[in-house]
């Protein structure tokens, strides 16, 4: 599923933050924050006493060192908790499709697609 990007939002408006899962942590923590600084390049969010940059572009966090999403400490930013939702959503159906089917292109269905295969499975 696309992210619609952030092009247009202002210092204050809030957005829907989605860290990523760490070792310790099962679940992801998420939050409605404001935007605290909107940059040429980047858009920044405030955590605790920093601004922490995410692209406006893709809702993703960037960091200076690449591998810092993949070490657990990046987040994803939505215009709205629907959206996440609506994400996860898309994940847990594609996950059950691969596992239903085993097959891995599946992931370029879309997410109407994808809901409609699996509530024929169910069937």
């Amino acid at each position: 599923m696309s992210k619609p990007n952030f092009f247009g939002l202002k210092v204050g408006d809030m957005v829907f933050v989605a860290h990523q899962k760490t070792r310790s942590n099962n679940e992801r923590k998420t939050e409605t924050v404001p935007i605290s600084k909107v940059g040429r390049k980047y858009f920044y969010i405030r955590n605790y006493s920093r601004d922490l940059p995410f692209d406006p572009a893709t809702g993703q966090s960037v960091h200076k060192e690449h591998n810092m999403r993949s070490n657990g400490y990046g987040f994803d930013v939505f215009r709205e908790e629907s959206w996440f939702q609506a994400e996860q959503q898309h994940s847990r159906n594609v996950s059950a499709l691969r596992e239903s089917l085993d097959f891995y292109a599946i992931g370029k269905l879309t997410p109407s697609q994808a809901e409609l295969i699996l509530e024929i499975l169910k069937r």
